[in-house]
Parts: structure tokens; C-alpha cells; sequence
């Protein structure tokens, strides 16, 4: 087996790739997270950076320590 590394950055806000939902209400390319926020499940719009096929950096839309849901649920479960 051989790595081959590509980029590397440090500090960054990771989640797995199955989290990641593609598209919008109206068939867009925008990608959005499911995030529990008490005890409600809402969408949110993010913006992703490097993957690696199993996990994806957060540019923008989440803060570190919310809660991600990786289950296919949506807002209206």
C-alpha cells in the first residue's frame, strides 16, 4: 500500500461523508448537514473543503461540538 498526500491541513472541522446531503428543495448543488439543536432536528446549509471519501472538512455552516446526524432523517422525522 502506498499514501499519497495531497494536501494536509490542521485545525479543521471534519465530518464523515455519509452526513453530507447533496442537492437542495429545488434540485440545487448546495450540500447541507442534518444538526440536532436541543431537541429539534434542523438542515443546514455548509460548505465542504478537502475529502478524503470517507470524511469531509466544514469551510462553513457548522461550529465544533454541534451535534452532526449521520442517519438518513429529516426535519420533519
Amino acid at each position: 500500500n502506498v499514501d499519497i498526500i495531497i494536501d494536509r491541513r490542521e485545525n479543521t472541522l471534519i465530518i464523515p461523508e455519509e452526513a453530507l446531503r447533496a442537492g437542495d428543495d429545488q434540485g440545487g448543488d448546495k450540500l447541507s448537514v442534518m444538526v440536532l439543536e436541543g431537541k429539534k432536528i434542523s438542515k443546514r446549509d455548509v460548505t465542504a473543503g478537502l475529502s478524503n471519501g470517507f470524511e469531509t472538512e466544514i469551510l462553513t455552516g457548522l461550529k465544533e461540538g454541534e451535534i452532526v446526524i449521520v442517519s438518513p432523517l429529516s426535519p420533519n422525522d
